[in-house]
């Protein structure tokens, strides 16, 4: 195999997966550098199969370069449909809670939008400090989701008078849905637990935007996520009691606070999609 045809195999690997105007620019890139690097080992007075290895030293590990490109430009792409699908989430919320059509099918659409957005979520807060605890919260809080919506379904499907529940990111209770509680039963606990653990996440992740997180709008959306928190753990009390009034005002906090919080991630993640286009990956040719 020539020296081109191991640069060729090299660059292949190096971006795979990255869409194609973004993979032919980085190739251009990167097949100019190859060239330079390649003129100037030569002018050293190495031959050309040695002047090749040098070359390919400096460039590095393809994978390691994958991974370093695709953090850069397909987060981009990641923040920019994260936007678009927190705006359909917050559009269902406005639809759930002024209509009562096919709560299920809400169910079923909002945690799809509600997994995406977390996970892209997960993505813009980690950081070497804030991984763990990050990836802490945002596992509470999609287990409380899926919990919340497999429990919150018996409710729709079944025979447990409790709130109907329409999850995307979260438990939103609509008062227009008959609050009234039958007496406690196994599905409830579960589901009180469920709401309570999804709000402990929005409570913990709160607390780490407190402390660090690089993103515009912090402050805005650290007490949104505070509400919020506050909120399902309030719901969860107000079933555990069997108390329809505290459901009825949770669930109108929740949706307030839903709709804040939703208004702000499409913020957030329209700058984060920003920022990774202005600032194009520099490898270690650069």
């Amino acid at each position: 195999m020539n020296n081109q045809q191991d640069f060729q195999r090299w660059l292949s690997s190096a971006t795979r997966g990255l869409p194609s105007p973004i993979k032919s620019m980085i190739c251009d890139e990167l097949a100019a550098h190859y060239d330079d690097a390649f003129a100037e080992q030569r002018g050293l007075g190495l031959l050309p199969v040695e002047a090749h290895r040098a070359v390919l030293a400096q460039l590095g590990s393809p994978h390691a370069t994958r991974r370093a490109l695709c953090a850069v430009h397909l987060a981009r792409r990641q923040f920019l449909w994260a936007a678009v699908v927190t705006m359909i989430s917050l559009v269902e919320i406005i639809i759930g809670a002024l209509f009562a059509f096919q709560p299920l099918l809400f169910t079923l659409f909002g945690i799809g939008c509600g997994m995406y957005v977390l996970e892209s979520l997960r993505k813009l807060l980690e950081s070497p400090r804030t991984s763990a605890r990050v990836g802490t919260a945002i596992t509470m809080i999609e287990i409380g989701l899926l919990g919340a919506a497999a429990f919150g379904t018996l409710g729709i499907l079944g025979s447990y008078q409790y709130p109907i529940i329409i999850v995307f990111a979260d438990p939103l209770v609509l008062a227009r849905f008959d609050p009234y509680l039958q007496p406690l039963t196994f599905v409830h606990f579960i589901l009180a637990l469920s709401i309570i653990m999804n709000g402990s996440g929005w409570l913990l992740l709160a607390d780490i935007l407190g402390v660090d997180a690089p993103i515009h709008f912090r402050g805005l959306l650290r007490s949104s996520l505070l509400v919020n928190g506050l909120g399902l753990v309030g719901l969860s009390l107000g079933i555990l009691i069997r108390n329809s009034a505290v459901i009825i005002q949770m669930g109108l906090v929740l949706t307030i606070a839903g709709l804040f919080r939703q208004a702000f991630l499409v913020l957030i993640f329209v700058r984060a999609a920003r920022q990774s286009s202005n600032n194009p990956w520099r490898g270690s040719h650069a």
